[in-house]
């Protein structure tokens, strides 16, 4: 990010500035002219959104009371009942008054520390890497039969998400201006090495004049997509108007750079 100060932005019509300086709480970000720092305000934001959640919570558990209610029981009254867990009324040894495992006899509390520590150290996420590694096929399956049973619910939660997280996007794009710029560079270098000399240039805008067209008239905005993804696992494609489809841009994106042969 280019270094510039308040009176050059100023000078030259910007609305924010970066002196590479930390701000009074540490953070490292972008300025606005009229004062403030960007990163400041994200973290305003977040602590505003989790006060509120933890508001909304409490006042749930309040409202429904009797749905936390954990009625005593001795473990083989759990075991006659069916239940996964059973609940003494009495701390554990290193204190926590929570339910238990009917199965191994462990303490919730403890289970919720020790996963916590894993975390902390780090253990959690390389275990969780490895069982995703071990099981990747296995994971891919559910979740192409989940998103399948889902499309509906999976498209109105994020509908639902882009209204309500619209100013976050739009601080963050601000905020990470370099970043999506990057990006936005390697995608078109990556288009150009996949553009070969004997493209034909009209037949691939051609695909752009119907992705536009089908947007104005079905109200959903749509994609060009590369059927064979220009950067896929195992194959990468050309950028060609035999290799380019038009579809909305919910199934283009749910797809990613995978090559759908079915």
């Amino acid at each position: 990010m280019q270094i510039i100060t308040r009176a050059e932005a100023e000078a030259q019509g910007l609305k924010r500035y970066f002196t590479g300086k930390p701000c009074k709480h540490g953070h490292i970000s972008e300025l606005w002219i009229k004062g403030g720092c960007i990163e400041c305000q994200l973290s305003k934001r977040r602590a505003a959104n989790a006060k509120r959640l933890s508001a909304e919570w409490e006042q749930y558990k309040r409202e429904n009371q009797h749905r936390f209610s954990i009625p005593i029981m001795s473990r083989q009254e759990a075991k006659d009942a069916g239940s996964n867990f059973y609940f003494t009324g009495h701390a554990c040894a290193n204190g926590h008054t929570t339910k238990r495992s009917t199965h191994t006899k462990q303490c919730y509390g403890c289970r919720d520390a020790k996963r916590d520590d894993y975390k902390k150290r780090g253990l959690a996420q390389m275990y969780d890497k490895r069982s995703r590694e071990k099981h990747k096929e296995k994971i891919r399956a559910a979740m192409k039969i989940w998103r399948s049973h889902n499309t509906e619910h999976r498209r109105a939660y994020m509908k639902k998400w882009t209204q309500e997280n619209r100013e976050h996007r739009r601080l963050y794009k601000q905020a990470n201006r370099a970043r999506i710029a990057e990006q936005t560079v390697a995608r078109q270098e990556r288009t150009r090495q996949a553009t070969p000399l004997w493209a034909n240039r009209d037949s691939i805008l051609l695909k752009y004049k119907e992705r536009q067209r089908m947007t104005a008239i079905t109200g959903v905005l749509h994609h060009v997509d590369h059927k064979i993804p220009l950067q896929g696992e195992n194959v990468c494609g050309l950028h060609v108007a035999a290799n380019l489809r038009v579809i909305p841009a919910r199934d283009n994106l749910s797809k990613n750079n995978k090559w759908e042969t079915a």
